[in-house]
């Protein structure tokens, strides 16, 4: 089998997938069944070969030695055009027996390691699910924590410790943590190594609970963190601080302030991100602007930058005098110390791993292959921790050497490509095409232009690593020697920003895909895959000449993929409902546009940044065509205002309640609004507006008589959403009173709605009795925040809604709340 470890490791990692992806239980049954079933059988058939008992060793194992032989004892010869290997003269040639024992080998491996890799997963998840209920039972209680400190992070107001081994005492309850993330104020003489106690507040990792949000229960989850503690103060107990890797530690915060010292304001943070891997103080609007014209890997920690280091370590010791051997101990151990130093990334342990095996592959004389030995450090930190598979960094990491390996290799043979730019051409292409599906699905967005804009700003990189790292040795002697250092760095950064200005002015520099789904995902691998072997196919058959119209097929080959990841149109009437916590986020979309209702939130900070933008990127939605606010809250605003004055989503126009006009509250959210060019409506009782076959009505606007009135609850608008015999009636905050006023106005085809957005997230001043009767919804909505201290929902409406047998969706507990309706029939989604 070519590449044993390769094909162990995709079914490790496939094993681990389906354990941690919420698949169907009986899907994960029955393929952990079969693979059961065929591992024993596969056993026994070894077993029964004629020549090929089970306790012989596999072929790989031949000779005593591993895949890579020593070539000076063992004559090899391929066989055919395969890479199977097998030895010539003076030894056992490869029989028909053999070489079925050498396959029967293979799938054994395969199926073992697809169960290993489930089986460590699923102990795994279910050992974080433990800590996360003990976490939540002990979540409105003061507790105190001991544990050993294995990370020390100095943040702007005090420090985050990494705890191992936690132990928990609240009152007479008590458990263990496996690790746990502690924010304090102070830490005085604390260090990595030592035991600390904490009075802490604990708290577990919150889940995504709206589509597109980002999900920091499941990135803890990658480091093996469940829960997270607040207290004042960490008070050592005990234990020595280690003097290597806390030693890392103070020499990465020396080093951080160094470059702080001597770099410009913009560049300190870009040096920081490149040379030490911390990109915590990095600019916003720099890092988003990496990301969107697709060159944010420049920012990661990686293989580039540890070959860059760590080869020339190598190369400095060779020319010291030390020999290849004790240059490569060296070498090694620095290389590891750098990649700790980093932070221990995904993608900076790949490359360490990897490095570590060219280098003990060399010293041991045996061939080095790229691909198995990324299938090794993949079994290595998915064994140690599961959940980095889902870690935007580990796809992006693997998936580029995935490219460089399987794609960049054999098309380079198959176009015969020879000169420098030939192989960087499809080197960039290579790397687009497999890291296309995994780019867009973590971030909705993809560079159109990002190849060319590669082309130009990679060879750049090394310049960069190496001005950072001079920049640190200068910048020890003095701040005028350290500026020298970063000088071409700068350099290069105001190029970086200069070409991405400039391909920013190009149409559709960064288009918006959505997420895609797991069958669009599919489709482009299978066309990725029947494309690249036509290429391949074809190319083999031509002379020994650079094939320049397989290279324009290569490149029309990744725009063709693109378009399997194109957003679907939308179908029918989709309603949301936002968890936005204590507030208020309504999105309606149909395929002609989408229309928000009050998005805000008290209880959570970025509505709008964080829970809205995500949600429609996601939805390959980069416009509002209309954004309804029913009054002027914090609550049911906060979150558009964000957007209105970030400008990331194109809002077409703003309609406000007319008893906004003139009023202080308002002003802010006029002004974003007028700023980014959104066309300023008033909302009346009687005013309609359409969006494809979506009908929004204006049904009340508050009591005329109460304009002035300083509670902007009554100043809500109540608005019927009509899509065919489908209808929504949306409230606001709206009180009793208001009800009334609604109830005199409004006598006719209420009976017609079927949803309802309860008024004021369920508190008791509203959802009256009368207005329940009128209005005879099967459905109702409550939008709210878990253990908010309004009390909201009321018992006495909840009891309400219950008694007269409407369904009551909470999005509290069920997260973010779809209803996807084609005119006639509701579906009902929630996302947790």
């Amino acid at each position: 089998m070519k590449r044993p470890l390769l094909g162990m490791a995709g079914s490790f990692v496939l094993g681990e997938v389906l354990a941690l992806l919420d698949v169907a239980g009986w899907i994960q049954t029955w393929m952990t069944v079969l693979c059961a079933a065929f591992a024993i059988a596969t056993g026994a058939g070894l077993f029964l070969m004629k020549g090929g008992a089970f306790w012989k060793a596999p072929p790989f194992l031949a000779h005593g030695k591993l895949r890579f032989m020593k070539q000076e004892n063992i004559a090899l010869r391929r066989i055919g055009k395969t890479s199977l290997w097998r030895p010539t003269v003076g030894e056992e040639s490869c029989s028909k027996d053999s070489f079925s024992n050498r396959k029967l080998w293979g799938l054994l491996a395969i199926l073992l390691f697809f169960l290993l890799g489930n089986g460590r997963a699923l102990a795994v998840r279910a050992h974080l699910d433990a800590q996360t209920a003990f976490v939540q039972m002990l979540s409105d209680t003061k507790a105190e924590v001991s544990g050993s400190v294995y990370e020390m992070k100095a943040r702007e107001t005090g420090w985050e410790l990494g705890l191992r081994q936690v132990s928990v005492r609240a009152g007479s309850r008590r458990g263990r943590l496996e690790r746990a993330i502690a924010y304090v104020d102070q830490a005085e003489n604390a260090g990595i190594g030592v035991q600390v106690t904490l009075h802490a507040e604990l708290s577990a990792m919150e889940e995504a609970s709206n589509p597109g949000q980002f999900d920091f229960a499941r990135y803890y989850r990658s480091k093996g963190v469940a829960c997270r503690l607040y207290a004042d103060e960490a008070m050592v107990q005990g234990g020595e601080v280690s003097p290597y890797l806390d030693g890392i530690r103070r020499f990465r915060s020396w080093c951080g302030e160094i470059l702080e010292a001597v770099s410009a304001p913009q560049d300190a943070g870009i040096f920081r991100a490149i040379v030490l891997g911390d990109s915590s103080g990095m600019d916003e609007e720099l890092r988003e602007m990496y990301q969107i014209h697709g060159i944010s890997h420049l920012l990661a920690v990686s293989g580039q930058h540890l070959s860059i280091v760590g080869g020339g370590i190598y190369l400095i010791l060779r020319k010291v005098g030390l020999n290849r051997r004790g240059a490569g101990l060296i070498g090694g151990g620095l290389v590891i110390t750098y990649g700790i130093l980093t932070g221990s990334s995904g993608s900076a342990l790949r490359a360490v791993i990897m490095i570590c095996c060219l280098w003990v592959g060399g010293y041991l004389g045996r061939t080095y292959d790229s691909l198995s030995a990324m299938g090794l450090a993949a079994i290595l930190l998915l064994w140690a921790q599961p959940y980095l598979i889902f870690q935007s960094g580990f796809q992006l990491s693997f998936g580029a050497v995935w490219a460089i390996g399987a794609l960049h290799v054999p098309l380079c043979e198959a176009l015969c490509a020879k000169k420098a730019w030939q192989k960087s051409l499809i080197l960039s292409l290579s790397v687009q095409l497999a890291l296309a599906p995994m780019t867009i699905r973590q971030f909705y967005r993809y560079p159109m232009y990002g190849i060319f804009l590669n082309l130009l700003v990679v060879p750049f990189a090394a310049m960069l690593v190496y001005s950072g790292i001079a920049g640190i040795a200068l910048g020890a002697m003095g701040r005028i020697p350290g500026q020298i250092g970063t000088f071409p760095g700068h350099c290069v950064l105001n190029l970086y920003s200069f070409l991405c200005s400039l391909f920013e002015r190009l149409p559709g520099y960064s288009m918006l895909f959505g997420a895609p789904t797991w069958e669009q995902i599919i489709g482009y691998a299978i066309c990725g895959i029947v494309g690249v072997c036509g290429i391949v196919h074809f190319g083999k058959k031509r002379k020994d000449e650079f094939w320049g119209r397989g290279l324009v097929l290569f490149f029309a080959l990744t725009q063709l993929c693109l378009t399997t990841l194109l957003a679907r149109n939308v179908s029918g009437l989709s309603v949301t409902f936002l968890d936005v916590g204590q507030g208020d986020g309504m999105v309606l979309e149909v395929a002609e546009g989408v229309i928000t209702v009050d998005v805000g939130s008290t209880s959570e900070s970025k509505v709008g940044e964080q829970i809205l933008v995500p949600y429609l990127e996601s939805r390959a939605r980069g416009r509002i065509a209309c954004a309804i606010v029913s009054h002027g809250d914090a609550d049911h605003m906060n979150g558009l205002l964000e957007v209105l004055e970030s400008g990331k989503i194109v809002v077409e126009r703003l309609v406000l309640p007319r008893m906004a006009q003139g009023q202080e509250s308002y002003e802010r959210l006029v002004a974003a609004g007028k700023t980014v060019g959104a066309k300023i409506l008033y909302m009346k009782a009687g005013d309609r507006m359409q969006l494809g076959d979506l009908h929004l009505s204006c049904l009340y606007a508050g009591d005329p008589r109460q304009k002035t009135d300083s509670d902007k609850n009554r100043h809500s608008l109540v608005i019927e959403a009509r899509y065919g015999e489908f209808g929504m009636l949306l409230t606001g905050d709206m009180d009793e009173s208001c009800e009334e006023g609604f109830l005199r106005e409004q006598k006719e085809n209420l009976d017609e709605i079927q949803v309802l957005k309860v008024a004021h997230h369920g508190s008791k001043t509203a959802s009256s009795d009368a207005f329940l009767d009128a209005v005879k919804p099967k459905i109702a909505v409550l939008s709210y925040g878990e253990g908010n201290s309004y009390g909201h929902p009321a018992e006495e409406v909840v009891a309400r809604l219950s008694s007269r047998g409407i369904r009551i969706l909470e999005t509290a507990k069920r997260g973010a709340v779809t209803l996807q309706t084609d005119g006639k029939t509701i579906k009902v989604r929630s996302w947790k």
